[in-house]
């Protein structure tokens, strides 16, 4: 298959038939907020926060692109490690890959509001994500690159009866984001992304690490509500399928 082509024989993530021989995946490494364990093998410098409700002038000189005071921001890419915080219906992206002279890593990191992003931002949100996806693979080793997905919620709007479309808002900005992410992440690298861990079912957050040298995700979710179960990783272009296992929760206003 060409690069810059569209898929057209499937390509599973999950199995990293995308990699070369020898290259890692993105691994992710999952906990609730609370929970006794090893603080994550972030480097004591280099580290960026993706700060969706930062100053715009501030990160855009910084080589962030950034929109509106919480619709969307995607850091410039480098070899440091990125965190981001408080993904609620919020989706992100992690995209890493080999330098091409040096083989080190270099990565980018998103952080989405499907409230803007998939309706009056969407052509600026396609526009500066392709942008990025566009200099990843540029500047990364063939057969080097792997993306991943995350974040969002799955659940019925408490707030409105059975009959309201509103009951299933949630939810079908979570099928839309991860089926606009997906595509246009397929439409420049010739693959789907792994969705890791799927959405929330019951009202939570997740704060998110990547520590871009060893490749690990870090996804830390809180305790909020009914439960703070992860659902499994899934390639991004099965979502109507693995949907169907889904039962999801309630969740209230404000969206």
């Amino acid at each position: 298959m060409k690069e810059g082509l569209v898929q057209t024989k499937k390509i599973d993530t999950l199995k990293s038939e995308h990699l070369n021989d020898g290259v890692k995946p993105i691994i992710a490494c999952l906990e609730t907020a609370g929970q006794s364990s090893s603080p994550p093998e972030m480097p004591n410098t280099g580290i960026e926060f993706v700060d969706l409700y930062g100053d715009n002038r501030e990160l855009h000189e910084q080589g962030f692109k950034k929109e509106g005071k919480e619709d969307y921001i995607i850091s410039p890419i480098n070899s440091n490690s990125k965190f981001s915080v408080e993904f609620a219906d919020c989706t992100g992206i992690v995209a890493v890959g080999s330098e091409i002279i040096s083989g080190n890593n270099i990565s980018f990191m998103s952080h989405q509001n499907p409230s803007y992003f998939l309706t009056e931002k969407r052509e600026k949100f396609i526009a500066d994500l392709r942008e990025r996806l566009e200099e990843i693979k540029r500047k990364s080793q063939k057969g080097t690159i792997d993306v991943v997905i995350f974040g969002g919620r799955y659940s019925k709007t408490r707030d409105f009866k059975e009959s309201d479309p509103l009951r299933n808002i949630f939810i079908q900005e979570y099928i839309d984001s991860i089926k606009l992410l997906s595509a246009e992440i397929n439409k420049e690298l010739g693959f789907y992304p792994t969705v890791i861990v799927g959405p929330k079912l019951s009202p939570s957050e997740d704060s998110v690490a990547f520590n871009n040298e060893n490749r690990r995700l870090y996804v830390t979710r809180s305790e909020k509500g009914l439960s703070s179960d992860f659902l499994q990783s899934f390639n991004a272009e099965d979502i109507e399928e693995v949907r169907k296992s889904w039962k999801p929760g309630e969740w209230g206003l404000p969206i």
